[in-house]
């Protein structure tokens, strides 16, 4: 059975993994996250290990689910990609750097 059809659920967007895993469409969420993990393990994406220097605050990522619609507005398919969180220092960095260095940001 595909996931349901425009108006057959809540179709509400998670936040987190977890309301992904307790919310509506719950079968839907987790079969897509456990397919995000196999392709990021396929792809090698966790097998670098980097050191990180002493103060430096990586950059982290968190869950977007969103929903693919057809243009019939029938669901094609249940999707989370992660999404690099910044804070606001970093951005007003490589803005000033882009200012100095009269380069374009895209």
């Amino acid at each position: 059975m595909g996931p349901p059809l425009l108006g057959q659920s809540s179709l509400s967007l998670p936040g987190t993994n977890q309301k992904a895993y307790t919310g509506p469409d719950t079968e839907y969420w987790k079969s897509t996250v456990e397919e995000e993990l196999l392709n990021l393990k396929s792809n090698h994406v966790y097998e670098k290990n980097i050191p990180m220097l002493e103060g430096i605050t990586p950059i982290t990522s968190k869950p977007v689910f969103y929903i693919k619609y057809y243009n019939t507005g029938d669901v094609e398919c249940y999707k989370e990609v992660f999404a690099p969180v910044d804070n606001l220092d970093s951005v007003q960095t490589l803005v000033a750097l882009a200012t100095k260095y009269d380069l374009e940001l895209d």
